[in-house]
Parts: structure tokens; C-alpha cells; sequence
């Protein structure tokens, strides 16, 4: 599960007089308040500190608590810094007592804001944890009370949910269509793959932001939604109705004599539904030639069901991924594979720059197994996991709390995973990834030899890969197709084996690599 965010280190750490060097003792420290807004300031604050992936500077966490309220009571905008309190440098987590005296300050200026008139010391409070959130990197941040909820939601089921049906992501002219779920009201609207939406009910689609976006399109109401739409320079007009959406978690198919398997998310029991739609589809006869894993898309989820998903593939045991944070024992995941397809089934896995999370965890550990050969565009780069740890009155703070590490020794984070064919997608023009956003962590200087191992797919047949990518359709799937056929034509005996067994519902609950929420 999830490290509980209970355990807080107190190591010194030597800064040149910053610690211990104080002319009179400090104040004697109140004992806070287990509810309200001095609790949960508190909470956020020992949280911070003691369970992020990395050492964090307390008196940048200070300023940025300070700023926060200040700008919450003046009702302006917080002048902040996105990534400037995390100190990967630093080998231990800063003084105990140093960190205390700066909160005490954080705490103070608190009730003094307080007092002032029409002042809520609930909002002053949330806009001080927010405000230090925002100094850590993208990811971090406090939930309003439900959103622990809102999360669990998410991660129990399969999306579904009243409204249009898309995949979206931002470009300079507003939003472009990624996917469409089948039989969703967009495509009953002619909305096609490729679009950009750049007008949404009226309003212009570059002054919607992407939260904003994402919540009117996932609206039970008004009952339409009208679009504009720039269709390689048509400008069209569309009424979407809006409708029951149901995203599957796996979408399995037979092209010819492949078998593709799209896993959408890693939601509650994705993996054991990969596993049974990969049962249907090898209890064909005569059996698929090969498989295509298609991560294209998948933003990521639950890390147990990435290791019931690698167990389709990989032995029993297989290094998935190792967690690490500084001053915390390493967490390692593995496939849990009581059955799976034999070594012998050739293996591509597709992937964008829409993968990311858990969903690149499970991508690289079949390619640095030797498993899988990579062919897509660079995923994303998320290669950090958050905890949602429950702060007083309802409220869920959202912080970095590990490093994410490939079987092979490599960092996940920041890069992406560079495909072993390399064929552009739609998103390719406006991809953008990790390392882009404001105050995206960086990984610990490599310090470990990293293991380099070949594609398992041979050059000839990255060469046929590549030839068929200039085909009409998908590039991508194309390409993985005829690569797969490749290495049938090379080995063609596959070992006998039986249908995969239905497996049985997981009992294991394990931790959780954060969404990247769209």
C-alpha cells in the first residue's frame, strides 16, 4: 500500500550556523490544535517535511506559506516559485528544531491574519498549504474536502460518467480531439480525431483552462454542448448531446492474426481484465501469431494492477519497479503471474506521449526484461508517485512522496521512454511531457550503471515496422503489425500452451501511481 505519511525523520543537518546557532532559546512551541485551520497547516507542514521524495528548504516552505495567505487576504494572485523548495543536493532532512521555528512564524502570522476583519481563517490556511504545494513540483496539491473521495472513485471503477466522450489536450489554438470513446456523443456529433476545438458553448476554447475544460465536458448539463471545430482549416459547427459514456478499462480485438489488447487505465482490477480478454482472445484457433499492447493513452493508476498486468508477460516475481525517497527503506514491485502467455508469444507494446505513470511503469519493465519491443513516440515521463494522505476537516494533501526506478537501474522520471521504432502519431505536433512543466522534479543524478539491452525485435524487422508506418491509418498500430508479422515469419513455432485461465479477483491492495489527470 501507500507508505502512511505517519512516520516523520528528525536528522540533522549541517548548514553553516542556519541550525543551532541561536543567541537566546526559541519559544516554547504551543501544542496545536487537533482540528481547524492551525491543525491542518501543521499537518501539511510535518507531512512536507518529513515524507517528501526529497529533502525540502522549510524556509522556502516559510515564504511560500506566508506569500500564500497574504495574497488569499489581499485577494491577488501568489507570487511563486514552481519547484524551488525541493534540495535533492541535500543528503538528509533538514533540522527538526530549525523547521519548527520557522512553522511557529508560518503559525503566528496565521492568527494574526485572522484577526482582521471579514478574514476566514479556514481559507487563509488551505491558500498557505496550497501555496507550499505549488513550490514542490506539478503534482502536489491540496484537495478540497471529497477529493480523497473523488480519487477512490476513480481508481475503484471504469470511467463512467454523463457527458461527451474525448480525449483531449491543450495546443496553442485550443483543444485537440486525441480519442473518441466508441458510440460516445461526439462521435454521434462528427467530431473526429484530429479536431481542434476551439470554441466550447460560446467561449473561446484558449480562455478555458484545462481543469475548466475537462469539467464542462463532463457535465450532465446543459443537455448539448456546442462546438467549434478546426478541421485542417474548415471551420465547423457542432452539437454534441450530451449522454452515458462508458470507457472501458481494456478494449481487446483480433487484426488478422495479432492480438491487440488497448489497456485504457489502470483502474481497480484492470489487470486481471487484461488477463481474461487475453484468455478470449488465445483460446482462438488458430492461435494469434502475436500480441500489441497498447499503452497509448493510458495515463496511468494503480501500481497493483500494473503488477497483475505484468503477469501476463513476465515470470512470477519480475522486478517491475523499485520506489525510492530519501531516508525511507526502497518499495519493490514485481509481476504477480500465476499464469501467462509463453515466452515465445512475440510482444510490442505501443506508446505516446500520452503514456505516462503506470502505465511507463509497466512499458519499460517489459522492455528491459527483453519481453517487449517499444514502438510509438516518447511517453510522457512520469516517473514520480504521490501520496493522498487525509489532513482535519476533510481536506487530502497530494505530495511526491517516491522516485520511480526501471528494472534496469534507469530513472523513469523526466525523459520518457525513447521507443525502439520511433513513428509519429497525432499527438506528435503538440506533445508535451514531463520535463516541460513548470517546477518538474528532477531525478537523482545517476549514479548506478544502468543495464542496456537490445529490442527483441531484430533489424530487419524494425525495418518492416517502419516500411508499413507509411501505410493508410494508424501508423503506429501498422507498424507493430507487420513487425510482429516479422518475427513470426523468423520463428514461426510457438510453444503449445493452454487458454489463459480467468483469473481470479485481486485481494492485494498495493500502492498508487497518481493519474495525470486530464
Amino acid at each position: 500500500m501507500l507508505r502512511a505519511w505517519s512516520h516523520f525523520s528528525a536528522v540533522a543537518l549541517a548548514l553553516s550556523g542556519l541550525a543551532g546557532c541561536v543567541d537566546q532559546p526559541p519559544r516554547a512551541r504551543p501544542a496545536p490544535p487537533t482540528t481547524g485551520p492551525e491543525a491542518r497547516l501543521d499537518a501539511a507542514w510535518r507531512l512536507t517535511l518529513g515524507s517528501y521524495v526529497v529533502p525540502v528548504d522549510p524556509t522556502v516552505l516559510a515564504d511560500a506559506a506566508t506569500e500564500g495567505m497574504d495574497a488569499a487576504a489581499a485577494g491577488r494572485t501568489p507570487n511563486l516559485t514552481p519547484g524551488s523548495a525541493p534540495r535533492p543536493d541535500w543528503p538528509q532532512r533538514p533540522d527538526l528544531q530549525w523547521s519548527r521555528t520557522l512553522e511557529t512564524n508560518v503559525l503566528d502570522h496565521l492568527r494574526t491574519l485572522a484577526t482582521k476583519p471579514d478574514a476566514n481563517a479556514d481559507k487563509l490556511s488551505d491558500a498557505a498549504i496550497s501555496a507550499m504545494t505549488a513550490v514542490l513540483d506539478p503534482h502536489s496539491k491540496l484537495e478540497p474536502p471529497g477529493g480523497e473521495a473523488v480519487w477512490e472513485k476513480h481508481a475503484d471503477t471504469a470511467e463512467h460518467y454523463r457527458g461527451l466522450g474525448f480525449q483531449v489536450r491543450p495546443v496553442p489554438t485550443g483543444y485537440l480531439v486525441t480519442r473518441l470513446y466508441q458510440n460516445s456523443p461526439a462521435v454521434h456529433a462528427g467530431v473526429l480525431v484530429g479536431d481542434i476545438i476551439t470554441g466550447f458553448d460560446g467561449k473561446r476554447a484558449v480562455d478555458i483552462d484545462n481543469k475548466s475544460f475537462t469539467r464542462l465536458s463532463h457535465e450532465e448539463t446543459p443537455a448539448a454542448a456546442r462546438l467549434d471545430i478546426d478541421r485542417q482549416g474548415r471551420h465547423l459547427h457542432l452539437t454534441a448531446s450530451r449522454a452515458e459514456v462508458e470507457i472501458p478499462r481494456v478494449e481487446a480485438r483480433l487484426v488478422g492474426d495479432v492480438a491487440v489488447l488497448r489497456l485504457n487505465a489502470f483502474t481497480r482490477d484492470a489487470g486481471p481484465e487484461l488477463r481474461r480478454a487475453a484468455a478470449r482472445l488465445f483460446a482462438a484457433s488458430p492461435q494469434p501469431r502475436g500480441l500489441v499492447l497498447d499503452l497509448r493513452g493510458n495515463l496511468g493508476g494503480l501500481i497493483s494492477e500494473a503488477e497483475d498486468a505484468a503477469g501476463l508477460l513476465l515470470p512470477d516475481g519480475a522486478s517491475l519497479a523499485t520506489f525510492w525517497s530519501v531516508g525511507h527503506p526502497d518499495e519493490h514491485h514485481v509481476a504477480h503471474a500465476p499464469t501467462g502467455l509463453p515466452r515465445s508469444v512475440p510482444v510490442v507494446v505501443l506508446i505516446n506521449a500520452d503514456t505516462a505513470s503506470a502505465a511507463e511503469v509497466l512499458a519499460a519493465a517489459l522492455r528491459d526484461h527483453g519481453r517487449a519491443t517499444l514502438v510509438g513516440s516518447r511517453s510522457f515521463g512520469k516517473g514520480i508517485s504521490q501520496g493522498h494522505q487525509a489532513l482535519p476537516d476533510g481536506r487530502t494533501l497530494v505530495a511526491t512522496g517516491w522516485f520511480l526506478r526501471r528494472p534496469s537501474g534507469a530513472w523513469l522520471q523526466s525523459d520518457g521512454l525513447v521507443p525502439d521504432l520511433k513513428v509519429a502519431g497525432l499527438e506528435e505536433t503538440y506533445a508535451g511531457h514531463e520535463a516541460s512543466l513548470p517546477g518538474a522534479l528532477k531525478p537523482p543524478t545517476q549514479v548506478e550503471a544502468v543495464a542496456e539491452h537490445p529490442p527483441p525485435a531484430s533489424p530487419a524487422c524494425l525495418a518492416a515496422g517502419r516500411a508499413a508506418a507509411n501505410r493508410p491509418g494508424d501508423p503506429q498500430l501498422l507498424a507493430a503489425i507487420a513487425m510482429l508479422d516479422c518475427q513470426h515469419a523468423i520463428a514461426p513455432v510457438m510453444e503449445a500452451h493452454t487458454p489463459l485461465p480467468a483469473p481470479a479477483q485481486p485481494t492485494r491492495q498495493s500502492g498508487a501511481v497518481a493519474t495525470k489527470a486530464n
